[in-house]
Order: structure tokens, then C-alpha cells, then sequence
């Protein structure tokens, strides 16, 4: 039951103490805050931590520009290798597909590749690499073919590829024509 003052008063327009209307639920007087507000800061970043946040990204960008693409030499041994035992394993397969010898051509002096007619594979500039096969394969002291039948067999040898101290040694199979690679860490084969 509401008394005559606050009575009087919601007649003058006025809210009693302690009384709001609900369309005004949401409206604060001013001057009052909630104490869940009490301590809060206004929501957002100050000028210093942005500067800071890209003060740090332009140095890491600074640092990535100078020194260029991360590359590693592990990485890029191994697909060396996967390429050259690749190409020797694309070439039997072809000689076996065309029923027709195939030939594997490199190059030590350009350290460069080829399977038959295709352009040459070249490889980074840092390996050293050496080859054993036939006197009858070989073109000349950097160049020499190693060549697939079309029943799979080849003339046999190995493809040696040195980086520092890390040597990988490519082999193939005379009579199956089958290419291994073995590498002196561990003496791993696949």
C-alpha cells in the first residue's frame, strides 16, 4: 500500500525514494555509480602499448627482411637426394612403360640432371657430386648416363652426393635396376 507522501509525491511527478519506473530501470542519476564499476578502467589499449606492440612487430620484420628466408640444410639435402633418386626411378619406370631404354644423363660440373629428352633438374650449387658406372655410360670426367632397359635392369652404379662432412651415397641395381639410397648418418637405406 503506498502512503499519502509518496502518494503526493508521484502525483507531483516526483518518485519517491528508492522507487524507479521501469522505463527508467536502465538510467542512472548522476553522479552514482554501481560498485561492480567502482574500480574499472575505461575498456581499450593507451597509445604506449600499441607503440610498443608495433615497435616490436618492426623488428622482427627488420630481422626477417635482413636475413632473408629461413632455409634449412637438412631440408634441402634431402630433396636433393629425393630428386636425383627420383629422376633414376622415372627413368626405369619410363624405359619399362615405352619398352624402350631410357637414359639418366648428369652432369657433375653444371650439377645438373636430365631424364632422356626432358630439360635438365639443376641442384644447389653447395654439393659435391661424384658417379660410378660403366666405362661404356660414361661421356666424359663430369658427365656420364645411366641407362634403363625396358625389362628394368640398367647398367648398375652410384650417384655419390657430399655436403661437409654428410655423405649420401645413390645406388642402382644392375640386373633389377632397383635405386637405394644409403646415407652415412646412421647408414640409413630406403
Amino acid at each position: 500500500m503506498i502512503s499519502p507522501a509518496e502518494s503526493s509525491a508521484t502525483e507531483a511527478g516526483r518518485q519517491p525514494a528508492g522507487f524507479t519506473l521501469p522505463a527508467e530501470a536502465g538510467r542512472q542519476p548522476a553522479g552514482f555509480t554501481l560498485p561492480a564499476e567502482a574500480g574499472r578502467q575505461p575498456a581499450g589499449f593507451t597509445l604506449i602499448e600499441i607503440l610498443v606492440v608495433m615497435a616490436v612487430l618492426a623488428l622482427m620484420m627488420g630481422l626477417i627482411v635482413a636475413k632473408g628466408p629461413m632455409q634449412s640444410r637438412s631440408l634441402t639435402t634431402r630433396d636433393t637426394i629425393s630428386a636425383l633418386a627420383g629422376g633414376l626411378r622415372e627413368a626405369r619406370a619410363r624405359a619399362i612403360a615405352t619398352d624402350r631404354p631410357v637414359e639418366f644423363d648428369i652432369d657433375t660440373a653444371r650439377k645438373s640432371f636430365h631424364v632422356d629428352q626432358a630439360p635438365p633438374v639443376q641442384l644447389p650449387a653447395e654439393y659435391t657430386l661424384g658417379f660410378v658406372t660403366t666405362a661404356t655410360e660414361r661421356k666424359s670426367e663430369t658427365e656420364a648416363a645411366f641407362r634403363f632397359e625396358p625389362d628394368g635392369s640398367s647398367t648398375g652404379g652410384h650417384i655419390d652426393v657430399t655436403f661437409g662432412r654428410r655423405h649420401v651415397q645413390i645406388g642402382v641395381d644392375w640386373l633389377s635396376g632397383r635405386v637405394t639410397v644409403a646415407d652415412d648418418q646412421g647408414g640409413r637405406r630406403r
